[in-house]
């Protein structure tokens, strides 16, 4: 679980998400992915620069997935 409050401030990226939930093995190889429309947040190809989740804040738990196999979800608890 992480805070919603880390997640609109940014100190929670999808790279923190990303190693939390043990979906790839390093920081550069999850930017690598990311660059090339690997990665999925809630079923949509993640794309966002600065690495940032706060566009999925409001939500209760953020689904993210790396290829066709590895899923994980993040749930968000209230500051």
């Amino acid at each position: 679980s992480v805070r919603s409050k880390e997640i609109i401030d940014s100190s929670f990226t999808i790279l923190d998400a990303v190693e939390k939930l043990e979906l790839v093995k390093s920081r550069s190889e999850t930017k690598r992915i990311i660059n090339s429309d690997g990665i999925k947040v809630n079923d949509e190809n993640y794309n966002i620069s600065d690495f940032s989740l706060s566009s999925f804040a409001s939500k209760k738990e953020i689904k993210i997935s790396v290829g066709k196999k590895k899923i994980g979800v993040i749930k968000l608890i209230e500051n």
